[in-house]
């Protein structure tokens, strides 16, 4: 399941995230936005949520309230973490 290749309404994001994290229960989802303050596109640095009251865009400060979102899915190949012993 590949990322959309376009920007999503509320509920599309939802039902994406839903059927992706299915898929890939380890992914971390990470939501984009254009900026209503500066115009640019921004990522959220919080994975796997999404914010009804809006999205801060750390380069400018504005509070966006977007109509319609975008996603970048990072999949994480591991299933451990730790270091082989010396033994």
């Amino acid at each position: 399941m590949q990322e959309p290749d376009q920007d999503l309404s509320f509920v599309d994001l939802l039902a994406w995230c839903f059927r992706f994290l299915d898929a890939h229960p380890d992914a971390l989802l990470f939501v984009k936005w254009t900026c209503e303050g500066c115009g640019d596109r921004a990522t959220s640095n919080e994975p796997n949520a999404i914010h009804l009251l809006g999205y801060e865009h750390a380069a400018c400060g504005s509070i966006s309230h977007p109509k319609k979102f975008g996603v970048v899915a990072a999949i994480s190949r591991a299933r451990t973490v730790g270091f082989p012993s010396n033994n």
